[in-house]
């Protein structure tokens, strides 16, 4: 009836000439079986690979923006010939940046073969690297929810999607500041329609520690959700733990 495949935790390495990734994926199907009984199933698959990177080397940085397309999940037969096994596919599409830091003399001397030759200067600024910094941010919140409260029985499936709405440098780094909007399925006491969904957001800082930062600096921050979980604490309350996952260049 409705499947969905969300990005979980991810971890990369640059090596030689070459991306390697392990990740997880959280798949969830809700399906009607063939004596018309609604369930669910939901489970986390880990998968790993490798990308090509020509010219990298392993003592090189990256910065990587990743994203899940052409998603595909299909029901199959088992050796048994019944329905018991959901095929995913899907496409890792990414936009990886590898920089390396080099030293070198752009000039050492200026001369003239045919007079004096005076030298004039002007300052020109070089970007070096400052920092880079994966980090997590750790969201816990309890909500009340008294529009549901007659109504839910049981939470299926959760997701969640970070918007951030302003970033701020200070002198120990960069405030994040932002919403995680939220999203879950559960059961109602209808038995008309006996499942609904709940949409909500949750506003969060955080602080991507730099200490004696710069007045002059220019970053790239990623975002994802590596873990959420909505879990019922009352008749009409939840709770929401999420992880949250910021990369950082500096």
């Amino acid at each position: 009836l409705w499947t969905e495949v969300t990005p979980g935790k991810l971890d990369t390495r640059i090596g030689e000439e070459v991306l390697l990734l392990q990740g997880e994926m959280l798949v969830f199907c809700f399906y009607e079986s063939p004596d018309g009984r609604l369930d669910w199933i939901e489970q986390t698959v880990a998968y790993e690979g490798k990308i090509p990177c020509y010219g990298a080397k392993d003592s090189m940085y990256h910065q990587l923006y990743p994203v899940f397309t052409d998603v595909a999940v299909e029901s199959r037969m088992d050796e048994e010939g019944e329905v018991r096994i959901l095929g995913v596919e899907a496409t890792l599409d990414m936009r990886l940046i590898v920089y390396e830091e080099v030293e070198m003399d752009v000039l050492e001397d200026a001369y003239a073969l045919d007079g004096e030759c005076e030298i004039k200067y002007k300052d020109c600024p070089c970007e070096k690297l400052l920092m880079q910094n994966h980090t997590k941010c750790k969201v816990t919140e309890k909500l009340t929810l008294p529009e549901i409260k007659e109504d839910i029985l049981q939470i299926c499936h959760s997701t969640g999607r970070v918007e951030v709405e302003s970033t701020q440098i200070t002198e120990k780094g960069i405030e994040v500041e932002g919403v995680l909007h939220i999203q879950f399925l559960y059961i109602k006491s209808d038995d008309e329609i006996p499942f609904d969904v709940w949409q909500g957001m949750v506003p969060f800082s955080y602080l991507l520690e730099c200490p004696d930062m710069p007045k002059d600096v220019r970053y790239q921050l990623s975002n994802r959700v590596e873990q959420i979980s909505v879990t019922m604490t009352g008749s009409d309350s939840v709770e929401v733990k999420a992880v949250l996952d910021f990369d950082v260049f500096l």
